[in-house]
């Protein structure tokens, strides 16, 4: 059964409760500015996010890039209204071709080689028993004669991303990035307001009218 994983960020979350509070009183006479910096701050974490959930997974897994990547979805993006994002990973079990194995070449024919698969880093690869490489694919036979045959597969994007340690990872990175990004997007709306406030009361900029 198909699982998705599901990353979230939001101004409920733990962990960032004091840094939401001290913006909130520090933005408190811009209209909009607390909402705004936290919107803007949240966005881009969900940037870092869906990198973070890449490199995460690799470091744990002998998986390709590419899968994991196509298998990332910005569910949520945040707004005024809403200061959440969500990143959901959704994919089904992903093909062996996908991670470490050997031989490359094809292994058809009478001298097969044995087909040899490391779904983990820092694990041995495994034989997988009546399996082939053809064509780039990890093909295996379920019975005695030439068909039929299926596609070898290993676990989904959602399954791998959903390890404690990698989960952690992705979480930790998203959170630094809000945060960084909040400081920056605070002195953004603070710097916006002033000079909002400048105009209306006819002030100057650079001495020009």
């Amino acid at each position: 059964m198909k699982k998705d994983f599901e990353v979230f960020l939001g101004d409920g979350t733990k962990g960032i409760k004091q840094e939401l509070e001290k913006a909130r009183q520090t933005l408190a006479g811009v209209k909009w500015g607390y909402e705004t910096a936290v919107m803007r701050a949240l966005n881009r974490s969900a940037i870092t996010g869906r990198s973070e959930i890449v490199k995460a997974t690799r470091r744990k897994y002998t998986v390709k890039a590419k899968p994991v990547r196509q298998a990332i979805r910005l569910e949520e993006k945040a707004t005024y209204e809403s200061l959440e994002t969500m990143l959901t990973v959704r994919s089904t079990r992903l093909a062996l071709e996908h991670f470490k194995f050997t031989p490359k070449s094809d292994t058809t024919g009478g001298a097969r080689k044995p087909v040899k698969v490391a779904v983990k880093r820092g694990v041995a690869p495994k034989p997988i028993k009546n399996a082939f490489v053809y064509k780039g694919r990890i093909l295996q036979r379920t019975g005695t004669t030439s068909t039929p045959l299926i596609d070898m597969t290993g676990p989904s994007a959602p399954s791998m991303v959903g390890n404690a340690s990698v989960t952690s990872e992705i979480e930790t990175a998203m959170r630094a990035m809000f945060l960084k990004r909040l400081d920056h997007e605070i002195v953004e709306v603070l710097r916006s307001g002033a000079l909002a406030n400048h105009w209306q009361k006819g002030g100057k900029i650079h001495g020009r009218d």
